[in-house]
C-alpha cells in the first residue's frame, strides 16, 4: 500500500461519514440504570428470558420497551424510570416535587404518566408481532424517594418486589401466541463511541447488508454475529468479531460503514468513529 494511497485513506475517515450526538447525562444515566435492573432481575430469576430495548415500529406509531420479559408463559412489558424525588399521580400524570438542596425550595415538574406509555407499547408490540399474547404492563421507579399512584396498575420502588410479582404473578399465555410474539421480536442493536468531547451511544436497527464479511473464504453476516470491537489506526481499522458461538474473527478494514434506522430515518456511521457495536438479537 503506499504513502499516497494511506494519506488518501486516512483523510477520507477523519471526513467520513457524521458521528454520532453526544449523550446527555441523564440519557446515560439512564441508560446504566436499565443494564443495572435488568442484570438484578436476571440474578434474581435465573431461568427468565430479558429483552431489552425492543424496537416496535408499525404504521400506526413508534416505540421502545425498555425491558420485555419472559417467564412460565408469562410476559412483562416493563417501563423504568428514573425519577427522583417524590412522585404523586394526579389525572393520568405525575407530578414530582423535589428538595432544592441549597434553598430547601420544593420544586415541582409535572410528567407524562408512564401508565399510559406501557399500554400504548403493548398495543404497538401486538401490531409489529401479529401476535396476541396477554401482556402484562409495570413501571419500576428506580430512584424515587416515595411514590404515590393508582393500585390499579403493576408499579414497584424495590427490586425484590418486581422480581417476586414476575415469578407469582400475572396472567399467562398461550403458548404459541407468547413463541409468536417472541420470534418476531426487534431488539435494538446498540453503538458506543467514546471521544473526547464526551460519550456517543445509540440504540438503532443496523440494516444487515451493512454487516456482511468475507473473512478466510466464508461470509459472516449480521444473524452470525454478537459483538464488533474496532481497533483504531490513521488509514485502517482492525476488526474483532465475536460470533453468537462463541468464536473470535479477526479482519482489517480501511472504510467500512453502517446504515442504521433511527426512528423513520435512515443514518451512516463510519467505523472509523466507532469503537464498539453490541448486536441487539
Amino acid at each position: 500500500m503506499g504513502l499516497f494511497h494511506k494519506i488518501g485513506v486516512g483523510l477520507k475517515r477523519v471526513f467520513s461519514s457524521s458521528s454520532m450526538d453526544t449523550v446527555s447525562e441523564e440519557k446515560m444515566y439512564g441508560d446504566e440504570g436499565e443494564f443495572e435492573v435488568e442484570e438484578e432481575l436476571q440474578r434474581l430469576i435465573p431461568d427468565c428470558i430479558i429483552k431489552s430495548n425492543v424496537m416496535v415500529y408499525t404504521s400506526k406509531g413508534n416505540c421502545e420497551i425498555d425491558l420485555l420479559v419472559s417467564y412460565d408463559n408469562k410476559l412483562f412489558v416493563i417501563e423504568v424510570k428514573h425519577w427522583l424525588g417524590r412522585l404523586y399521580e394526579q389525572d393520568g400524570y405525575f407530578i414530582k416535587e423535589k428538595d432544592d438542596r441549597w434553598t430547601g425550595e420544593v420544586h415541582e415538574k409535572e410528567l407524562k404518566s408512564p401508565f399510559g406509555q406501557v399500554k400504548r407499547q403493548v398495543y404497538l408490540l401486538k401490531e409489529q408481532t401479529k401476535s396476541n399474547p396477554w401482556i402484562n404492563t409495570i413501571v419500576f421507579f428506580a430512584d424515587a424517594e416515595y411514590v404515590e399512584a393508582n393500585d390499579d396498575n403493576a408499579w414497584f420502588t424495590d427490586i425484590d418486589d418486581l422480581a417476586d410479582y414476575i415469578r407469582n404473578d400475572g396472567h399467562t399465555s398461550r403458548p404459541q401466541e407468547l413463541r409468536k410474539c417472541l420470534d418476531n421480536l426487534v431488539v435494538a442493536d446498540f453503538i458506543y463511541s467514546p471521544s473526547i468531547w464526551g460519550e456517543r451511544s445509540l440504540h438503532c436497527i443496523i440494516k444487515p447488508d451493512s454487516l456482511v464479511f468475507n473473512i478466510n473464504g466464508k461470509k459472516i453476516t449480521k444473524k452470525d454475529i454478537a459483538r464488533i470491537d474496532i481497533d483504531h489506526h490513521f488509514s485502517y481499522d482492525d476488526i474483532r468479531l465475536k460470533l453468537i458461538d462463541g468464536r473470535i474473527v479477526k479482519t482489517t478494514l480501511e472504510n467500512h460503514s453502517i446504515d442504521v434506522k433511527e426512528d423513520d430515518y435512515i443514518s451512516t456511521y463510519s467505523f472509523a468513529k466507532i469503537q464498539t457495536i453490541l448486536i441487539g438479537n
